[in-house]
C-alpha cells in the first residue's frame, strides 16, 4: 500500500503526493469528486472529459426569446453540473 502524510493548510487544502498522483494517473484538469461517508472523507478522481468545439452549434436556437442573463444562466450552469456529479458517483458505488 502506498500512502503519504500530509499537513492540512490554512485553507484546507491538502496535497497529493507525487507518487500517489502517478500510481493514480492523476493531473491537471482532473476533477475530484469528494463525498463524506460515516466520518471517512473518500475522493474519487475522474479525468477531463475531451470535447470536441461545439462553438456556435446552438446559434440556431439562440433568440432574444430564449436568452439567460447571467444570473440565470449561473443557476443552470450549477444545476447541470451537479447532475453530472451526482452521475457519475453513483457510476463508481
Amino acid at each position: 500500500m502506498t500512502y503519504k502524510v500530509e499537513e492540512v493548510g490554512e485553507k484546507g487544502e491538502i496535497v497529493i503526493g507525487e507518487e500517489l498522483r502517478e500510481k493514480l494517473g492523476i493531473g491537471p484538469g482532473w476533477r475530484a469528486y469528494q463525498f463524506v461517508e460515516d466520518d471517512h472523507l473518500i475522493i474519487y478522481f475522474h479525468p477531463p472529459r475531451k470535447y470536441d468545439s461545439l462553438a456556435g452549434s446552438l446559434s440556431k436556437y439562440v433568440n432574444e426569446d430564449n436568452k439567460y442573463n447571467d444570473e440565470d444562466w449561473h443557476k443552470v450552469r450549477e444545476e447541470a453540473w451537479m447532475k453530472a456529479i451526482e452521475e457519475d458517483h453513483y457510476q463508481w458505488k
